[in-house]
């Protein structure tokens, strides 16, 4: 076996050994119950609520405070991590062969360098680099297959215990009180776009004046109007006109 030879092996050997097996790895979470949910009613922050009713040609509007309330469940739970592993396609059985033949070739190239005589033409050295040269396939391929082995080794499923934890969770979320807002700027936006505001007085409530023509407006306009507050964009309802 030449020196040219033994290089042009070790350069593919290297090529292949880089491409090391493809493990992929699912996880998933979950919670093992350790005692029955605990319930308490809790106190969530209040919404502002907008309503309103058409009378003659004035809305009667309405703001208000939403109190809001919920139960909260607490359980304490047992966290695992599953986790399932394979190996991308057929990467792992080519490493598995890379490896073998890296071996095999590696093996075979140090006992034929050992039993061959020195050949006097060779350059000084010569003996040592086939040595040399050999020897790192023989250790390349040893390396790949244990690495296989690691790899062969967590295919399968297995399962992390997280440890203890209390879950929490907010259910049955309600009103549970209104209190009217004063001096809460309002706005009441036609169909055609035409809009209307007022401020609430103490007790919550403002009038808007509809115009004269609201009626003609409406055979051509979709019969409504959307009230809301300014200082909250979400504080909107539907007023039918």
């Amino acid at each position: 076996m030449t020196r040219r030879n033994l290089t042009a092996l070790l350069c593919l050997l290297t090529l292949l050994l880089c491409d090391c097996a493809r493990m992929v790895r699912e996880s998933t979470l979950s919670a093992v119950p350790l005692e029955t949910p605990r319930k308490q009613a809790i106190t969530l922050p209040s919404l502002l609520g907008v309503a309103g009713k058409r009378e003659g040609l004035t809305v009667l509007a309405t703001v208000f405070e939403r109190a809001r309330c919920a139960d909260q469940l607490r359980q304490r739970a047992r966290g695992v991590r599953h986790t399932r592993v394979r190996a991308d396609g057929q990467s792992l059985l080519g490493e598995w062969l890379v490896g073998g033949a890296a071996s095999l070739l590696g093996g075979a190239g140090l006992a034929w360098t050992a039993t061959r005589a020195a050949d006097p033409e060779d350059a000084p050295g010569a003996q040592q680099q086939r040595y040399l040269l050999t020897g790192g396939i023989l250790a390349g391929g040893l390396v790949f297959l244990l690495g296989a082995v690691y790899q062969q080794s967590e295919i399968g499923d297995h399962d992390e215990d997280l440890g203890e934890r209390e879950l929490q969770k907010v259910a049955n979320e309600h009103d549970c009180g209104h209190t009217p807002k004063g001096s809460e700027a309002l706005r009441l936006t036609l169909s055609d776009g035409t809009q209307l505001e007022a401020v609430a007085d103490t007790q919550g409530q403002a009038i808007f004046t509809l115009p004269p023509d609201i009626d003609e407006r409406l055979e051509v306009g979709e019969k409504r109007a959307v009230l809301e507050a300014r200082s909250d964009p979400k504080a909107q309802a539907v007023v039918a006109l």
